[in-house]
């Protein structure tokens, strides 16, 4: 790993490899640094598709709207406007690039998902989405020489004077070197993969989040983990096998023990938005999956990466009532960054999963996170190659920061604790519950996380979005705003200001859908 870069991205999923794409395009070395294969990723198992307005009865404005109403009184209007305005644009390339699928007529096939009140996802024609696009931007990447690779663990943020200067990088358990840059970008996915039943690989672990912490950054919105409601039941594999949103959005039913479907008394049946569908899942089961009434060649053309994943689990989608729970699979927070990608520590960026720009709320509308990633990426790059670098900065004064490759390993048993404690509903109880097992495990960045995570759900005594109380089961107005973790200070929340009060009001005067 010789050769210090201008720009360390740590991560390869969709958000580092177009923050890379950008930074190399406009003349920076790049040094992108994963700790697993570009595969294993939450981009690359993604499955849904791109939100973007294309339609002729859509536009942009629409997609806000419907952004809005899901997010339930916690998306920034700014940024929001920001992703879906940006998103026509954005998914244009993958257009040309012949990697999204076509109509006969050669329109661009749009399928309509959760929470959206028309067709607007652009995807790949087997339904593999995340694999086609994340395999589009690999090979670009791969492309452009300014861009060096290396596969380490990232185990601490260097800094001096307050600013991130670089990483200190191992690529075993007793090696490490510092890498300098002038800028460190953040693009290391969530902290789902915490939980044990999850669609994240387990590498997805928060990482990310921690190291920013350590940093000086500021964290919010951890109680706000989003809930698959169709994870295959029954199966070992990391990651579970995840039954696309697009399957509901071409008419698959949810039905429980006796073939009836749980999701018929909603006005949107199976395409309610996802925390609804979640927790009718987890209060029904146990609950199945079935495509039976629809056509099998609709199915095998338009879901054939899904067909042939579930075969072999000795599944036929076309036939079969396919057991399926809600499982953990998208972290709503994450690290504060504005709409460029900075975070509150100079020098360090986040894009992805791992920062909480504000377009997700309490409850991420379906298919807004790989838009989330291209959109964002594009705009940290180049608010790095605005930046005015003054350098001087050779090796970090601060390496108190660094962590032994034992503190990044998750504590055996906490993943199973997750799902139990701080899974689709949870109440007071069973937090103080967890968090006094927290108190018995070996320190680590994944205990860490918990705790804070656990210490916001204690503290947000509401339901809201995909945070749901049994002991406070209603929406409570007074927080509407955000708790937030950092490292110099107790947790705190931080209620909206009059300006996003107001966007938020006028949203949901419009909407007829559910309550903000």
């Amino acid at each position: 790993m010789a050769n210090n870069p201008q720009v360390l991205v740590i991560g390869a999923g969709v958000s580092g490899l177009c923050t890379a794409i950008h930074l190399a395009e406009a003349g920076l070395k790049v040094m992108v640094a994963a700790k697993a294969p570009w595969q294993v990723s939450n981009s690359y198992l993604a499955q849904g598709g791109i939100a973007a307005a294309l339609g002729f009865d859509d536009d942009p404005s629409r997609h806000a709207k419907d952004t809005m109403t899901v997010t339930r009184g916690l998306a920034r209007p700014d940024r929001v406007h920001i992703l879906t305005h940006s998103a026509p644009d954005v998914v244009s390339r993958f257009i040309e690039d012949g990697v999204v699928a076509l109509t006969p007529d050669g329109r661009v096939d749009l399928a309509q998902e959760a929470g959206h009140d028309r067709a607007r996802i652009v995807h790949s024609p087997d339904g593999m989405t995340g694999r086609a696009i994340t395999a589009n931007l690999i090979q670009k990447a791969r492309s452009l020489s300014a861009i060096a690779w290396t596969e380490a663990r990232v185990i601490g943020l260097g800094t001096d004077r307050d600013r991130v200067i670089g990483a200190f990088v191992s690529t075993g358990r007793d090696t490490f070197e510092f890498l300098s840059a002038r800028a460190v970008v953040l693009a290391t996915g969530g902290m789902a993969g915490l939980y044990a039943l999850s669609s994240n690989p387990a590498e997805t672990s928060g990482d990310g989040l921690m190291l920013a912490y350590q940093a000086g950054a500021t964290l919010a919105d951890l109680e706000f983990m989003q809930f698959h409601p169709t994870i295959l039941s029954g199966g070992k594999k990391r990651p579970g096998v995840l039954l696309s949103e697009a399957l509901r959005g071409e008419g698959a039913h949810l039905v429980d023990a006796r073939g009836d479907r749980i999701m018929a008394d909603h006005p949107a049946a199976e395409l309610a938005p996802r925390d609804v569908v979640a927790q009718a899942v987890f209060t029904h089961q146990p609950v199945y999956l079935s495509m039976a009434h629809l056509p099998a060649s609709m199915i095998h053309a338009h879901f054939s990466g899904i067909v042939e994943a579930l075969a072999q689990w000795g599944w036929d989608l076309t036939r079969d009532r396919i057991p399926v729970s809600a499982g953990a699979h998208f972290a709503m927070g994450g690290v504060v960054t504005d709409a460029s990608g900075r975070t509150d520590t100079k020098g360090l960026y986040a894009v992805g999963e791992v920062a909480m720009v504000g377009v997700h709320g309490a409850n991420r509308l379906a298919s807004n996170s790989l838009l989330e990633g291209l959109v964002y990426a594009k705009r940290a790059a180049q608010a790095i190659v605005d930046e005015e670098y003054l350098g001087g900065w050779d090796q970090p004064r601060a390496s108190s920061l660094v962590k032994d490759w034992d503190y990044w390993t998750v504590p055996a048993g906490l993943p199973e604790a997750m799902d139990r404690f701080l899974g689709v509903i949870r109440d007071g109880d069973s937090l103080e519950k967890f968090a006094e097992y927290l108190t018995s495990l070996p320190e680590s960045a994944a205990k860490r996380l918990a705790m804070m995570a656990t210490d916001s759900a204690r503290l947000r005594q509401e339901s809201r979005g995909a945070h749901v109380r049994r002991d406070f089961p209603d929406n409570d107005s007074r927080y509407r705003g955000h708790f937030l973790h950092r490292q110099d200070r107790s947790p705190w929340f931080e209620a909206l200001d009059a300006d996003q009060e107001h966007a938020l009001l006028a949203v949901s005067a419009e909407s007829s859908g559910h309550a903000l």
